[in-house]
């Protein structure tokens, strides 16, 4: 899934995913993107520990500048 949040030209979008970690890497190197924060969503547990994830989707936050970069692009990233 993917949601976006917006403020002027300064976007966020998140995404959840089956890595979080390759998500980090590939978003990390496009030109407009200014940061990634890697997390969990959802889930039945607390606190996402070791291998019990409780359900949680691993989850990226993607910080971007809309003139640099569009969310469809983001997303097209994603797929």
């Amino acid at each position: 899934g993917a949601r976006r949040i917006d403020s002027g030209n300064i976007h966020s979008a998140i995404f959840s995913c089956g890595c979080f970690w390759y998500a980090d890497e590939i978003f990390s190197r496009q030109y407009g993107v200014m940061t990634v924060e890697c997390g969990y969503t959802g889930g039945g547990n607390y606190e996402p520990k070791g291998t019990n994830f409780g359900n949680h989707s691993e989850t990226v936050k993607v910080q971007y500048n809309s003139e640099q970069i569009t969310y469809q692009k983001l997303v097209e990233i994603m797929n």
